[in-house]
């Protein structure tokens, strides 16, 4: 299992968490386009995406993962009992944060990931 940072920062945050067969994407915050060559166009791949709050530099590219298809797990959109999500082999379980506005972290769990 890798995690890949694609980009961290103000201007936008995303990282990839994969392995040879499964990639969950973190954050939506850079360009899809910097996410499909990062996993050298193997964008079959991406099993879901995460998206920790609202603010642009985390969620400007939500959009695009729904035109992909993609199914995109916004936790501050669900109700506490909906909270755990499978991807693949990811199960994800999503917790609360503080912050200016709702916010969750997560708790990642995957076979290759002991």
């Amino acid at each position: 299992m890798n995690l890949t940072i694609v980009g961290s920062g103000s201007s936008g945050n995303t990282a990839i968490l994969q392995n040879d067969d499964e990639a969950l994407i973190i954050d939506c915050g850079i360009p899809v386009m910097e996410v499909k060559k990062a996993l050298g166009f193997n964008v079959r791949k991406i099993v879901g995406a995460l998206c920790t709050h609202i603010h642009e530099d985390h969620h400007r590219y939500v959009k695009d993962y729904d035109r992909m298809n993609v199914p995109v797990f916004e936790p501050y959109n669900s109700e506490m009992d909906k909270q755990v999500r499978r991807y693949g082999n990811f199960v994800i379980k999503a917790f609360r944060l503080q912050h200016d506005v709702p916010c969750f972290g997560f708790y990642i769990n995957h076979p290759e990931m002991g």
